[in-house]
This record gives structure tokens, C-alpha cells and sequence, in this order.
């Protein structure tokens, strides 16, 4: 090689060898990084969690899905005073039925409501008395006819209580006569408040006796049940209770353990327009006879029940929960005592739980006692050992 192409290479060499090096650099710190980094990610990725947590306090109204659950009466019906051909139906299925409702024809002549007691059996008439009568004057006062008064409502036709039977007579179209005939109402049950299946067609011919309408059936007890499966409703006992749809409906229950027969109602009533709404699912079914002699059950799913005041409670994450061998809740609380009585210097105890709920949209809490507020606990109880477990009682 010629000495002045070698003094050159020589020359570029000089230049080049600094570059190269600061791009080698980069390159091995790289490449010894990188170890490194993969024992430190191991590491953040197999960090253990505490094996002791501090219990703390949230404001909660222990919401949760729950399922209702309606037993209920046999259907009534209401049925006919007169014979004849069936020339008009008035209400429709699901209409709501009450004193004076217009419910059928029968020849052309209209049939009306009559919830009142006892039913009528015979045509009443001036100067006539009995408990028929007074029946008959609560009808007429119902519909506004004759003056609700101890004086009118006195089992006795009069001459007030004509004049209110005449009334009536005009205001539905009929001719005014001294008699109130029992073919023109029909007895309306107690377990009739409305309508549920309309049995015989237009132009169908009526004896008197026939049934023409069966009502709805009506609830008899009412059952709420937590949707979710480790779900309870002892937080809820005797507090004022509010459960609602998911149209933001909502209706408030005084309190769950003694539900009388006004709220059952009222709660079938929501239940059921709910349904209608399609903001819960309905369900029923016909499982036989049980103790109260009913054959029918209704059940809703989709409703939220929660207190209608929001409580302080102790909220924990639910595998720190353990169960006993009857169904009891527990936690084990962990607590520092003198190191030469026990081996770690740690007393660990069961400490029974009244109540755990789910918390309703916190993956994995459940809401419990207050008064376990400030304990430190493990987080996992089955690392106790079986002697703390057994004490979950």
C-alpha cells in the first residue's frame, strides 16, 4: 500500500474512531439495561399485598339488586243479576274497577259496580229496610248522589234516599222510577280491583248467576330476596326502606320485617307498573297449592333496595370475610401483645359480624358492622389457624 494512501486511512481513522465510540456506548448501556429492567418488572408484578389492613369507615345505604317475590289470592269474579244477551262491554283488562263503574249491557241496559256489603238479591223499594238498603245507600253516597250521613246512611228507603235513586237513574240515562233494581249492579268482591279477563264475547247470552268478569289476582304477602348470591337484608331491618326502578321510580317502604297488608299492596301496584314500563322483568308461575291456599306467585327482578338515610358503615374487601361453619361472618383481628407469650408478638381473634352486604359498584367490598371500624385485620382469614377459624361462631 502506498505510504501516502496509509497516512490517509491513518488520518480518517483519527477522526472516526470517537463517533464510533459514542455509538457503541449507547448500545452496551442498553443491552446491560435490559436485565435490569426485567428483574425490576418481576419484581413490581409479584409484590405481595399486606397481610394485615386497617378497617375503614364509608357513608353507604346498602344498595343492592334484589328480587320481590308476591304470593297471591285466587282471582275473583264478578258475575251477573240478570239474564240476557251480552250487548256491551264498558272496561277493558287491566282497567281498575270501584264503586259505579259502568261494566256491561245486558239487553241495552247498562250493569254497574257494587262493591258494597251485603250484596244485593232483590229490587229495592219506598219504605223498605235492612242491611241491603244501607248497602245500597253507600253506593248512591259514593257516587256523590245522596249525603254521607248517619241520618241517610240508616238502612232505611226514604224519601231522601229516593230522590238520590232517582238522581242516579237520570245521570246514567236511565228512566226515573221509585225502585232500585238489583239487575242494574253487580257485585264487586273484595279481591276485584280490576279487570283481569273478560270471560263470555258480545252477543253471548247470560243467565243470571253467569260469571262476566274475573279480576286480578291480589297479593297476598310480599318477600324481598338479595340478588346477589352472599347478598342479606339485615341491614334493612325496621328502617324506612326505598325501592326503585331503573327509570328512577321509586317508592318507600317503612320497613321490611312486617310488611301489612297497605304496603303489600302498594308495592304489587309499583311492581306491576314497573313491568308495564319494562324497567323490571316479571315473572310468574303456578306452583300448587301452599299454606295459604294460594296457586299463584308473582316474582320481579331488576329492583334496587336501599335505606332510605345513609349510616356509617365499615367497609372491607370481601375475601378478608370469614365464614363459619354454619353460615356465620367473621373477621380475624390481628392485635400486638407481648412477644414472649406468642411467637410473631401477634394475638389473632374472630370477631363475629351482624350484618354483610355487597357494595354496590365496588368490585370485591362489602359493607359490615361499624364498631369493627379501626381494627386491623387479615386480609386473608384462612391463613389463621384452624383453632381462630373454629371460633366463627
Amino acid at each position: 500500500m502506498p505510504d501516502a494512501v496509509r497516512a490517509n486511512w491513518i488520518r480518517d481513522a483519527r477522526y472516526l474512531a470517537p463517533a464510533l465510540l459514542c455509538m457503541a456506548i449507547p448500545i452496551l448501556v442498553f443491552v446491560l439495561l435490559i436485565p435490569v429492567a426485567q428483574r425490576s418488572e418481576r419484581a413490581a408484578v409479584t409484590a405481595t399485598l399486606p397481610t394485615v389492613i386497617q378497617v375503614g369507615s364509608r357513608e353507604a345505604d346498602f344498595r343492592q339488586s334484589v328480587v320481590l317475590d308476591f304470593t297471591l289470592s285466587e282471582a275473583g269474579t264478578v258475575k251477573s243479576n240478570t239474564s240476557g244477551r251480552l250487548t256491551a262491554l264498558s272496561v277493558n283488562p287491566t282497567e281498575a274497577i270501584s264503586s259505579g263503574t259502568r261494566l256491561f249491557d245486558v239487553d241495552g241496559s247498562p250493569v254497574f259496580a257494587m262493591p258494597q256489603t251485603p250484596p244485593l238479591y232483590r229490587d229495592l223499594e219506598p219504605r223498605m229496610s235492612g242491611t241491603d238498603v244501607a248497602a245500597m245507600q253507600r253506593f248512591l253516597v259514593s257516587g256523590g248522589f245522596l249525603e254521607d250521613s248517619t241520618e241517610n246512611v240508616n238502612g232505611k228507603f226514604g224519601v231522601d234516599t229516593e230522590d238520590a235513586v232517582c238522581a242516579f237513574q237520570k245521570a246514567n240515562f236511565l228512566a226515573c222510577s221509585e225502585v232500585f233494581s238489583f239487575a242494574r249492579v253487580a257485585y264487586v268482591p273484595a279481591n276485584v280491583t280490576a279487570v283481569g279477563t273478560i270471560l263470555p264475547t258480545l252477543g253471548d247470552v247470560l243467565v243470571e248467576g253467569d260469571a262476566v268478569i274475573e279480576g286480578t289476582p291480589l297479593p297476598i304477602s310480599a318477600k324481598f330476596t338479595p340478588a346477589a348470591e352472599n347478598g342479606d337484608l339485615i341491614a334493612f331491618a325496621d328502617q324506612p326502606i326505598l325501592v326503585s326502578a331503573s327509570d328512577s321510580s321509586e317508592i318507600v317502604v317503612s320497613t321490611l320485617t312486617s310488611l301489612d297488608a297497605t304496603a303489600v299492596l302498594e308495592l304489587y301496584k309499583f311492581a306491576l307498573a314497573s313491568a308495564a314500563l319494562g324497567t323490571v322483568s316479571a315473572a310468574s308461575e303456578a306452583p300448587g297449592s301452599d299454606a295459604t291456599g294460594s296457586d299463584l306467585k308473582a316474582s320481579y327482578a331488576g329492583l334496587m333496595l336501599r335505606k332510605q338515610k345513609s349510616t356509617v358503615v365499615a367497609a372491607v374487601p370481601g375475601n378478608s370475610i370469614l365464614m363459619g361453619a354454619n353460615g356465620e361472618s367473621c373477621v380475624v383481628a390481628v392485635t400486638k401483645i407481648d412477644s414472649t407469650t406468642s411467637p410473631d408478638g401477634l394475638e389473632y381473634r374472630a370477631v363475629p359480624l351482624a350484618s354483610v352486604a355487597p357494595a354496590a359498584g365496588e368490585l370485591g367490598q362489602v359493607f359490615t358492622d361499624v364498631g369493627i371500624v379501626g381494627l386491623s385485620i387479615l386480609r386473608d382469614p384462612s391463613t389463621a389457624s384452624p383453632s381462630v377459624q373454629s371460633k366463627c361462631s
